[in-house]
């Protein structure tokens, strides 16, 4: 849990804001100032970037203590099972191109 909240913490704090925002004001989300095009776009890059830099690290970190590829696979299964439904949640489908 500890990496996903690395890689996505920003996309899920976007999704809660929403969440909120939703209960409370009519106001439709671009106009909001944490919803702007710019501020998604910078959030989603930055979230790929994340991605991109820590998940390495955990990989390379498991191929260190974690010998059977096999044992890998079933531990990772996890972390991108959450990090693909924090993608799902805030209404990414992929990264920046």
């Amino acid at each position: 849990m500890a990496v996903t909240k690395q890689v996505v913490d920003l996309m899920l704090s976007f999704v809660t804001k929403n969440k909120k925002r939703d209960s409370v004001i009519a106001k439709p989300l671009k106009e909001q100032t944490f919803a702007t095009p710019e501020a998604l776009a910078e959030l989603v890059q930055k979230v790929h970037s994340a991605i991109q830099r820590e998940l390495p690290v955990v990989i390379a970190k498991m191929k260190l203590y974690l010998q059977n590829l096999s044992t890998r696979t079933i531990l990772f299964k996890p972390i991108k099972s959450r990090v693909g439904q924090s993608r799902s949640s805030a209404g990414i489908n992929r990264g920046p191109k």
